[in-house]
């Protein structure tokens, strides 16, 4: 299983996909956190603190996978939260806090699409050469080589 697959699962790429993810996720969270509750009834102080701690880890990681698929403004939000200390409860900021460097790249055919919204072209015929696996990569953007189209290359 490759980084890609582990951290950029189905990325949803409409807003109704979009919205369909935080919708789940809602739900996920809310039903772990009741579950909690729940369990909680007649347990020890013990008890109640490890309950609590499982149930703030597992959200905190459902929130990272959301929050890394969805990129852009949702995981720049993400990163915002990650500095708030005392905002949440530790997990979260620790799990949130490794978006500062958990940027996952767009797929590849994803990156020529946004080439080709923008720029009107695929990137193929807009370079004379472009990779497709991107060099770096950050919540809000990432960076592909490719080599311009000049006289020096037209010539060669």
């Amino acid at each position: 299983m490759s980084r890609d697959d582990t951290l950029q699962p189905d990325l949803p790429t409409s807003k109704v996909g979009r919205l369909g993810r935080v919708s789940a996720t809602a739900a996920a969270l809310t039903g772990r956190a009741m579950s909690s509750h729940v369990r909680k009834w007649g347990a020890d102080e013990e008890a109640r603190r490890r309950i609590d701690r499982e149930t703030h880890e597992a959200n905190a990681t459902t929130l990272f996978r959301l929050l890394t698929g969805l990129k852009g403004a949702p995981m720049k939000l993400g990163q915002l939260l990650a500095q708030q200390r005392g905002s949440l409860p530790e997990p979260y900021l620790e799990k949130l806090a490794a978006l500062q460097w958990e940027a996952p790249p767009m797929h590849g055919t994803l990156a020529r699409l946004q080439v080709r919204r923008e720029l009107g072209d695929r990137p193929e015929e807009l370079f004379a050469a472009w990779e497709r696996e991107p060099f770096a990569a950050a919540s809000l953007g990432q960076v592909h080589r490719c080599l311009l189209y000049t006289s020096d290359a037209a010539d060669e």
